[in-house]
């Protein structure tokens, strides 16, 4: 049997818009937002799936706007960004996000998915009258729609077309001042204390290098790590799609796969975990090296925020101990912020899979995690 050698990937042609509908909607956006006084642009998941995000950093250099991401969009530039804000998701997001969103009188939406998890469950507030989206294949101005134009024209063009503000009339807070977990903020270990998740997160913004691939899984750790500022040259990934569990490790398992010399590091809680963890046999397999967070809250804390009911409960395992059963890595254990430090020292320097089971309370979670249970318990009328 013969096999046709392998030739390079080529890529499709890139769709052309249609001249008039994209002269139109830049005719109509222009003015908008030449006009407004509190702009702000949302980017999302559309500029990291399609490659925009040079247009993007362009767009947003030569106008100086502030910009916010929604979660599934988090990363697509670097959150050290001077005109990075913060996560808009909604009234999951922190008050100055919100306010400066939503009280905005023109919002740029760009390649954003209004679903569930990016909306913080459809609480985000963007007027019509105040709002232009565009996505892959249109624009929507107001109440007017653009069929067949292209999200990458669009940028394009608009940027031509707008000039330069001056950042200093536009109000922009810049999220390596806002962010619940940020390295601006000093931190210092209390050797004895219990790890608590608001400062296991502190401590993992200084700890995340840059250019990291940083993985969390849908729960505690999806919203805490929201909320970390990342640095420089992360991407980030979580599965805010249909919010499924297990999905991360295996992520895990194929981000390594496909990239190698970069810091791979994954967040996970022990129920999601005990979903997919044999997938951990295969990285030891592979010699793979990421750094794996288990944080063990004794069960279902998403659905726990929800309804705390006794299904919610998952049976205990020794997870650090699990190394041993899989024939490599590192298992380690903490539940002090000193054993922590021990165990983030032997990661900084290890040459193989380092696990790290992280213990913290039971209900221990993210202020955004709890608002988000309260309205879905409200929506499926639970008590």
């Amino acid at each position: 049997m013969k096999c046709r050698r392998p030739t390079p990937f080529v890529s499709p042609k890139v769709p052309l818009s249609d001249p008039e509908a994209l002269g139109e909607a830049i005719r109509e956006a222009r003015p908008m937002l030449d006009k407004s006084v509190k702009p702000v642009v949302i980017g999302d998941m559309e500029l990291i799936r399609f490659k925009l995000q040079k247009e993007f950093a362009g767009l947003l250099e030569k106008t100086g706007f502030p910009y916010v991401t929604m979660m599934l969009g988090k990363s697509v530039l670097s959150e050290q960004h001077p005109q990075f804000i913060g996560l808009y998701e909604g009234d999951r997001s922190r008050d100055y996000v919100i306010n400066r969103v939503e009280t905005s009188d023109c919002i740029l939406q760009l390649g954003a998915l209004m679903t569930d998890f990016n909306t913080g469950g459809f609480t985000t507030y963007l007027e019509d009258s105040k709002t232009i989206r565009a996505n892959l294949r249109y624009v929507k101005i107001r109440h007017h729609y653009y069929e067949n134009v292209y999200l990458h024209d669009f940028i394009i063009k608009l940027t031509e077309s707008l000039t330069k503000r001056d950042p200093q009339t536009l109000d922009i807070r810049s999220a390596s001042a806002g962010c619940v977990h940020r390295n601006t903020i000093a931190y210092l270990p209390v050797e004895t204390a219990p790890v608590t998740i608001k400062r296991f997160f502190d401590r993992m913004s200084h700890f995340i290098k840059k250019d990291s691939i940083v993985i969390a899984e849908t729960g505690v750790s999806l919203f805490s790590a929201a909320e970390t500022l990342m640095p420089e040259g992360v991407i980030f990934i979580g599965q805010t799609f249909y919010g499924s569990i297990g999905y991360t490790v295996g992520a895990t398992l194929g981000a390594c796969l496909a990239v190698e010399n970069r810091p791979i590091v994954l967040f996970v809680g022990d129920g999601a975990f005990q979903v997919t963890c044999q997938d951990i046999s295969t990285m030891i397999r592979h010699k793979l090296k990421p750094i794996i967070f288990l944080i063990n809250n004794d069960g279902y804390t998403i659905e726990r925020a929800i309804c705390d009911r006794p299904y919610n409960d998952i049976q205990p395992w020794y997870y650090h101990k699990l190394l041993e059963v899989f024939g490599g890595g590192i298992g380690l254990e903490a539940r002090t912020e000193g054993e922590l430090e021990e165990a983030l020292k032997k990661a900084e320097s290890a040459e193989e899979l380092i696990f790290i089971e992280v213990h913290t309370e039971r209900f221990d979670c993210p202020e955004s995690l709890l608002r988000a249970g309260r309205s879905m318990a409200k929506t499926n009328q639970l008590d």
